[in-house]
Formats: structure tokens, C-alpha cells, sequence
């Protein structure tokens, strides 16, 4: 006698990803599988895109979409106001959690990083090598996500980026 296969459906969240810093409006995406047995991820819905800030105690709602979604979905957060009634908490733990309503199935983010501080101007430094009176090269040092930065324009008007870590 032949044995029926059970379905077999799973979720992957791929953005966000350990270690990214996220500002702004940002696009939560996800992936499902599943091994060919009704139902599949065409059939199942999501139920729901949660945000915790705290690596996982506490989850937050950001959003919900309607409907199947087939293989892959995206979401677009905005950390700034909280959209879809979620959150806008700043946090170096922060972690995403999706969740497939009729597959009961969850997968979540690794942990990341919220911050919408603005960065903060350090110094400002001018530069005259030809000593003619006009500046021909600047350099603007500023802190963002516990980073230094500089931006950097010399005389052949080139404009470049480091950023040394501090």
C-alpha cells in the first residue's frame, strides 16, 4: 500500500539579517517552502509581521497582509512611524517574526539593529595648499550608529567616504 505524504510548509524571514542597521523605511522580506502536498505556501496566508526590540521577550505588531503569497513576500516597515499599528523602538536586539496563519509556522530575523538618530556633525576642517585664499579641500567628520565617518572633497573636486570605526 502506498503512504500519502504529509505536507510539509516552512517559512524563512531573509531580510532583515543578523547584524544589518536599519533606518528609514526598510522592506521585511520572507520565503516559503514546502515539498509539494496540498497545502502548500500558495495556499496558506500570512497572519501576521511582528517587531520585538528586546531579542524576543516582547513582540510588537508592524503589519498584516491579506491573501496567499506563493513562494516569497515583502513588507515595507517604516522604523520611523511604526506603520500597520507597529512599533518605531530604537534597538541594537531587535529581531523580526513572521507568521503563516493556516501552516502555523514561524520563522524569525537574526538579531539587528533600529536607529534613526540623526548623525551628529563632529568637526568641520578646510584646507588652502596653495595658500591663494580659496579652500580647496574640506573634510566633515560625523558619529552615526556609534560610528565615525568622514566625507571628504579635495581639490580636483573628488568626494570620497571613509569610516574608521571608534
Amino acid at each position: 500500500a502506498q503512504v500519502a505524504s504529509a505536507a510539509v510548509i516552512g517559512v524563512t524571514v531573509t531580510a532583515p539579517i543578523a547584524g544589518d542597521a536599519w533606518n528609514a523605511t526598510q522592506n521585511i522580506t520572507w520565503s516559503c517552502s514546502d515539498n509539494g502536498v496540498s497545502p502548500k505556501c500558495s495556499d496558506v496566508s500570512l497572519d501576521s509581521i511582528s517587531y520585538s526590540p528586546d531579542g524576543g521577550t516582547s513582540w510588537e505588531p508592524v503589519g498584516y497582509t491579506s491573501g496567499p503569497f506563493a513562494d516569497v513576500g515583502t513588507f515595507s516597515w517604516n522604523t520611523l512611524t511604526g506603520n500597520g499599528g507597529g512599533s518605531n523602538t530604537e534597538s541594537s536586539n531587535g529581531i523580526i517574526r513572521v507568521i503563516l496563519n493556516s501552516a502555523g509556522v514561524n520563522s524569525t530575523s537574526g538579531t539587528f539593529t533600529v536607529d534613526n538618530t540623526p548623525p551628529v556633525i563632529d568637526t568641520i576642517t578646510t584646507g588652502d595648499a596653495n595658500s591663494n585664499g580659496f579652500i580647496d579641500s574640506i573634510t566633515l567628520t560625523f558619529f552615526h550608529g556609534g560610528k565615525q565617518y568622514r566625507l571628504c572633497k579635495n581639490k580636483y573636486k573628488r568626494i570620497y567616504c571613509c569610516r574608521s570605526h571608534t
